[in-house]
């Protein structure tokens, strides 16, 4: 009889020993940091490498894309958005800017799109 009140309170004994491993065990495996990310946009590669640096996060350039605003070389988007949490050792995927997108038609010569319509409605 003694033996068969013992046995739920090993079970238990079992089942509160796995928890508590358990719960130690992902505490142990999934130990690391978090940072915030900084704000990178308009800013040039060297100067956005520097500062992710500082908070172990790396650079990884995603592609380049035509931005009239920001200057060629500077990035103009980030995957994760400024101020928010994530672990250390994370890569922040980027878009480079190429300048202001040129195109030559016949009414231009090399103007930037932003101003390529005005320019051919008055020579017209």
């Amino acid at each position: 009889m003694r033996t068969i009140a013992r046995f739920p309170l090993y079970i238990l004994a079992f089942i509160v020993l796995g928890l508590i491993f358990g719960y130690l065990t992902f505490k142990v495996l999934s130990f690391s940091r978090t940072v915030e990310v900084p704000d990178l946009y308009g800013k040039s590669l060297l100067e956005s490498n520097k500062l992710l640096g500082n908070k172990s996060l790396y650079l990884k350039i995603e592609g380049e894309d035509y931005d009239a605003l920001i200057p060629t070389g500077n990035i103009i988007r980030q995957d994760v958005p400024a101020g928010n949490k994530v672990k250390e050792r994370r890569g922040i995927k980027v878009i480079i800017s190429k300048g202001p997108e040129f195109s030559q038609f016949p009414c231009s010569s090399m103007k930037p799109l932003s101003t390529l319509n005005l320019y051919c409605f008055r020579k017209a």
